[in-house]
C-alpha cells in the first residue's frame, strides 16, 4: 500500500544503507554521523548503536548466516 509501517532513526539523519537480516527481525543501518545501528523491526526500536567511528558509516551488512555484522 505504500504505507510507513517504522521509521528507523530520527528525522534529518542521513543513512546512507539499510539492509534487513535473513530471518526479517532486524535492520541494520549506516549513518552519517559515524554510527551503525542495530533495530527491531517488530517495535522499531533500537536494539544497538555501534559507535566510535571517526568517520561516516558508509555501509553495514549481515553476514551469510546472519550471525555477525560487517
Amino acid at each position: 500500500t505504500g504505507e510507513a509501517l517504522n521509521q528507523f532513526g530520527s528525522p534529518g539523519d542521513i543513512v546512507w544503507t539499510a539492509e534487513y537480516s535473513a530471518d526479517g527481525q532486524y535492520v541494520v543501518t549506516a549513518h552519517e554521523d559515524g554510527n551503525a545501528r542495530l533495530w527491531s523491526v517488530e517495535t522499531g526500536g533500537l536494539v544497538r548503536a555501534f559507535s566510535g567511528h571517526e568517520s561516516p558509516v558508509y555501509s553495514a551488512k549481515f553476514s551469510a548466516d546472519g550471525s555477525k555484522l560487517v
